[in-house]
């Protein structure tokens, strides 16, 4: 299945926690909905060209609930941020038709992903490492999310290991008036000092990964050798981007 999503993004500059943040949330009419604790495993190939490229492989355990996306990250016209998401399981196993869709046909890796086999979602790291990807990054975050009354949006507050605090809004309805809203409101804490961000955490992440290169390093290994992304399907999303 696939799912788009209008959000954005803030990386906490000041010492403010998430508990700070949550209770001016309440205070302002928000409601508690729920806290978790994730653990994210980002897969690639050794050349790391999918996370390079802003994208990710994600299998995901929180609480001992497994899922299992392709997520994509980019900017709409308006500057906000559009998560494309592709759910790879289906009932607890997982959709090999997809993941070879995604992989094989759009990316052109040559993987032998065959789809009349049966893995679940235990052994989906054991089969990933079997094709030849590898655990390209860890990501360890508590996220505790909020509600208005309306339910028109939530809000989540995340601390992420090595990143920080971090707060993300999505609009249930796609309304971007309402993201407006919400920024404006964060403007009103008092010592709460934000910076707006298009960044995944994997792409928050990524830069201090020795393995892993800046954007302006990735752009001159790419015109250099135009072959050395293996990625053959996202050619021209990568040439438009480098115009």
């Amino acid at each position: 299945m696939k799912n788009i999503e209008i959000e954005i993004k803030f990386m906490v500059l000041s010492s403010t926690s998430a508990e700070d943040i949550g209770r001016f949330l309440k205070e302002n009419g928000y409601l508690f909905q729920s806290k978790e604790t994730q653990d994210d495993v980002y897969y690639d190939v050794p050349n790391y060209s999918i996370v390079n490229l802003k994208r990710g492989l994600r299998l995901r355990d929180s609480a001992g609930k497994i899922s299992f996306e392709y997520k994509s990250l980019f900017s709409n016209k308006f500057g906000k941020l559009v998560v494309e998401e592709v759910d790879l399981l289906d009932n607890g196993y997982l959709r090999l038709d997809r993941l070879k869709e995604i992989l094989v046909k759009r990316h052109k890796l040559d993987l032998n992903i065959q789809a009349d086999i049966v893995v679940k979602d235990s052994s989906i790291a054991e089969y990933l490492e079997s094709l030849g990807l590898i655990r390209a990054i860890v990501l360890k975050k508590e996220r505790t999310n909020y509600q208005d009354r309306d339910n028109l949006c939530t809000i989540s507050l995340d601390y992420v290991v090595d990143a920080g605090v971090f707060i993300e809004v999505e609009v249930n309805n796609g309304d971007e008036r309402l993201l407006d809203k919400i920024t404006s409101l964060f403007l009103q804490m008092k010592g709460l000092v934000v910076k707006r961000t298009n960044d995944g955490y994997l792409n928050i992440l990524r830069l201090s990964n020795s393995k892993l290169l800046s954007s302006a390093e990735f752009e001159k290994k790419f015109r250099e050798k135009y072959d050395w992304n293996v990625m053959l399907g996202e050619m021209e999303i990568v040439r438009k981007l480098f115009e």
